[in-house]
Formats: C-alpha cells, structure tokens, sequence
C-alpha cells in the first residue's frame, strides 16, 4: 500500500487538499497588503471565487495563503483555513463520478477521497483557472508555464 501525502484545508463548507509535492510554504497574509516571496510580488487565486463561493462569513480571519510551486513558478493559493499535513492511501481515492465531472466547477478538480467523515474534493493546484495566466502576470511567460 502506498500513500500520498496531503495538504488538507476548508473552503466554506467543504474539505479540500493539495498533493503535498505542489505546496512550498503557507503565509498569513495581511489585510490589504500585497504579498511577495524573496521580493518579487505573489498572485494569489482565490480558491472561494474559483469555486463561485461567496464571502467568507467569517470576515476571513483565519485565512491563509497556500504557495504552490512547480520549478522555478509559484502562486499563491487563499484558503479559507488550513488544515493539518496527512499521507492518505491510493485506495482511497475515487474518481470523479459522472455527474460530478459534467458539473466540475474547476479542472483543478481531479478526486475524491473518501476515507473521512466527509469527502475530501482533492485539487490539482496548476489545473486551476488563473495559475497560467498569473505566471504570465508576474513576469514568467506563460509558454514556460507547466
């Protein structure tokens, strides 16, 4: 049995994760300041407007920015709040159901895992609406892009 390692975090009312090997750090951002890594401004997708949630009830106090990376390129992804880092079994991912995958908010949407309470909507962070564009947006041409 293998296991693959996990960021989990909420986004409204569901539990979301990122596999682990995509995520180089996370930040608390600031209210209304602009977030940079080593100098060099950070776009942030907003994983709530991806999913056309609306505001975050809670003012977004216990928000967080998950900082995906793939080689030299990064983005910021803002969560709702952070969950804890887990390795989770191959057994217990399922695939998309059919009416799911006709419905999918987001390409970033790849599984299911369904080995807790509730499922766990498993997301991959550069199959996001935005990620290539942002790295375009801040100085890394998007033909290099993932």
């Amino acid at each position: 049995m293998s296991d693959i390692r996990l960021v989990f975090f909420r986004l409204g009312a569901f539990s979301a994760a990122l596999p682990a090997a995509q995520v180089e750090s996370v930040l608390a951002p600031s209210e209304g300041a602009p977030l940079a890594l080593g100098g060099k401004p950070l776009h942030v997708t907003d994983a709530r407007q991806v999913f056309r949630l609306g505001p975050d009830s809670s003012g977004g106090q216990a928000a967080r920015v998950i900082v995906v990376r793939r080689g030299e390129r990064r983005f910021g992804l803002r969560v709702d709040a952070l969950g804890d880092l887990r390795p989770a079994a191959v057994e217990d991912f399922r695939a998309l159901p059919a009416l799911v995958e006709r419905l999918r908010p987001t390409p970033a949407l790849v599984a299911i895992l369904v080995n807790s309470p509730d499922p766990v909507f498993v997301l991959d962070a550069w199959r996001l609406p935005g990620a290539l564009g942002a790295l375009g947006r801040v100085g890394l041409p998007v033909r290099d892009a993932p």
